[in-house]
């Protein structure tokens, strides 16, 4: 397994567990997927504030 890099050692951190690399990508993927949602939402709701101006 490659070194850990500094996110990873966070959120097992948060786990207070070690992670598979097939566990980690998973994770990962969702808190990515997560993430882009809320950044969407953030764009949106600037948008609509901006329209409303």
């Amino acid at each position: 397994m490659a070194a850990k890099d500094v996110t990873r050692q966070a959120y097992e951190a948060m786990l207070k567990q070690e992670l598979s690399d097939a566990e980690y990508d998973e994770a990962s993927g969702n808190l990515m997927g997560f993430f882009a949602l809320l950044m969407e939402i953030d764009r949106d709701l600037k948008l609509s504030h901006i329209s409303h101006d």
